[in-house]
């Protein structure tokens, strides 16, 4: 009969795979107790919750949470890196890597899909979430800035055009010369 903190720690980790938008697996095997704690330095100044967790009772929690393909992930040591931000632990996971290449991914939760350690690596290579945003902002206000523009030429060729006209015909009265003629 499983007991009742082991009961309350499924429910939580079940909890914290199904409400957080990146769930990040990764083998820790080979790193030292020291480079542990680098990276869950990094981990933590970048808002990403990083810890163990006993596989069986991680294979409980993926069945609750309702992503039962995630236990497929769940072999060997596991740690976990949940986050708001996805392409976050992706970055540091890949970062910390490339120093210590015994530290890899073993794939994600993202958004309740189960995706593999492959795409994870893809993601760390997109830029930070507020320079993605700032890139769909300029792709939105473009083709406004180009409209204006357009706009704006086309009311500067109508200028021109009607100074044109008035220097081809000067007989015609201007508002200066019809005040003049009035005083």
């Amino acid at each position: 009969m499983p007991r009742p903190e082991k009961e309350e720690k499924v429910r939580r980790l079940a909890e914290k795979i199904a409400s957080t938008t990146a769930t990040l697996l990764t083998d820790y095997q080979g790193l030292d107790v020291e480079t542990i704690t680098e990276l869950r330095r990094m981990f933590r100044e970048a808002n990403v919750e990083f810890h163990v967790e006993k596989n069986t009772l991680a294979k409980l929690a993926a069945d609750a949470a309702g992503v039962p393909e995630l236990k497929e992930l769940i072999e060997g040591p596991t740690a976990y890196a949940f986050s708001a931000d996805p392409v976050t632990p992706a970055k540091i996971v890949a970062e910390f890597g490339k120093a210590h290449p015994e530290l890899r991914c073993k794939g994600a939760v993202l958004e309740m899909t189960v995706v593999t350690a492959e795409q994870m690596a893809n993601l760390a290579t997109l830029p930070p979430i507020g320079q993605l945003r700032a890139m769909a902002v300029t792709q939105l206000k473009s083709p406004l800035y180009a409209f204006a523009y357009t706009l704006a030429a086309m009311l500067r060729m109508l200028v021109y055009a009607l100074e044109e006209i008035r220097k081809q015909h000067p007989e015609q009265p201007t508002e200066e010369t019809v005040q003049s003629e009035e005083t």
